[in-house]
């Protein structure tokens, strides 16, 4: 078990703009980001959700050793809080306590997916007892 808080694994919601994913990555100051988990919903005729997510894997990946995941929702995950808070606390399964010392070394960025999407994340922090921020 690794332990400080060089190990900050980050859980970012993709939505329609994406600028709040690189304003969290670029900024050092803000917790280290060891891993990266980006939760989107899938492309559809309408959307490119699942093509975005990809795109800033690749971008995030380019420029740094941080480690990015993407986690796919159901057609309609977006739109409901039980799917975010069963992918959330998945993740959060799978890294502490294998990976990290405690649940607070995993943040939540609330900032971009539906309002659903927001809901769902804020429950997943509570329960897990992980911490949570919101970009400007």
């Amino acid at each position: 078990m690794t332990q400080g808080a060089e190990h900050y694994v980050h859980i970012m919601l993709i939505g329609e703009h994406v600028d709040h994913v690189y304003t969290a990555i670029e900024d050092a100051n803000f917790h280290p980001k060891k891993r990266v988990y980006l939760i989107h919903s899938p492309d559809s005729k309408n959307t490119q959700f699942k093509k975005k997510a990809s795109k800033v894997k690749k971008d995030i990946e380019k420029h740094s050793r941080t480690k990015v995941h993407l986690v796919q929702l159901s057609e309609k995950g977006a739109f409901t809080e039980e799917e975010i808070i069963q992918k959330i606390s998945k993740i959060v399964k799978s890294e502490y306590p294998s990976k990290l010392g405690s649940p607070q070394q995993i943040a939540v960025n609330i900032t971009g997916g539906t309002n659903m999407m927001a809901v769902g994340a804020m429950l997943a922090v509570a329960s897990n007892k992980t911490s949570a921020y919101y970009v400007l």
